[in-house]
């Protein structure tokens, strides 16, 4: 069965919070679909972002996801602040075709919760 974009994100989002990390889905998509108002978003942002604590009070790990459908396609716009992340920030987006790919972030996310120290995750 092919997942539908709606279907990858909540199978996504579900498999991250239950490892504890916070979801909060951007609506970007729905600002350049005039379903919403245009705000701070630039176009091209990609839909989610995932926090997970780092055990203190000053900073956390956060992981910047596009959800697509297998088949479906990253827009130009897209790909150009995708890539102004990369180059000016070094701000990984990763595209999440599968909700199993997100293990890898799960994964990365415990490594480095270790190596910095964060608490009992």
């Amino acid at each position: 069965m092919i997942l539908r974009e709606r279907d990858v994100e909540e199978q996504a989002a579900e498999l991250l919070t239950r490892h504890g990390w916070y979801s909060l889905k951007t609506d970007a998509g729905n600002v350049r679909r005039g379903q919403g108002k245009a705000g701070d978003l630039p176009s091209g942002w990609p839909d989610m972002v995932f926090f997970l604590s780092l055990g203190d009070d000053l900073l956390c790990l956060a992981a910047i996801i596009e959800m697509k459908t297998v088949k479906g396609k990253v827009r130009p716009d897209q790909t150009a602040l995708h890539g102004e992340l990369r180059m000016l920030y070094r701000l990984p987006v990763q595209i999440v075709r599968d909700p199993e790919e997100v293990h890898a972030v799960i994964e990365r996310g415990r490594q480095l919760r270790r190596l910095l120290g964060g608490g009992r995750w």
